[in-house]
């Protein structure tokens, strides 16, 4: 009989370790998760800022000594080397977009959440 009683409060514990084992993996889920959106977030912002002022001095930076090399040519030169110092520019501009997409591409959001979801996908998937 003593056996009998034992049986339902240890079938009850071992519920109840299980219960809190899948309580504390989705918490440390989730918090993975949570610390993941800051860490974008804060990214994004940085990247962004960059990106703003980095394009402004740049663009400050050409006007200035396009104006300065137009201005020393001689008058019959100037549109010529306008429309040179156009293309390059706009060729410029073009590769660095380009990068830029590549570079966005190639980022992962995420990552270590989805890796971590992955993991747990095959471990569980495997206990079946």
């Amino acid at each position: 009989m003593a056996g009998e009683e034992s049986s339902p409060g240890g079938l009850f514990q071992a519920l109840r370790r299980v219960i809190d084992s899948a309580v504390t993996a989705v918490r440390q889920r989730l918090d993975l998760f949570a610390a993941e959106i800051k860490q974008e977030k804060r990214s994004l912002a940085r990247v962004v800022a960059q990106a703003v002022a980095g394009a402004l001095l740049a663009v400050f930076a050409l006007l200035g000594l396009t104006v300065c090399i137009i201005l020393s040519l001689p008058q019959k030169q100037q549109l010529t080397a306008l429309w040179i110092a156009t293309g390059v520019y706009s060729l410029t501009a073009l590769v660095t977009g380009f990068k830029l997409l590549a570079h966005l591409r190639g980022h992962k959001p995420f990552g270590h959440t989805l890796d971590q979801l992955k993991k747990d996908r095959e471990t569980f998937g495997s206990r079946r």
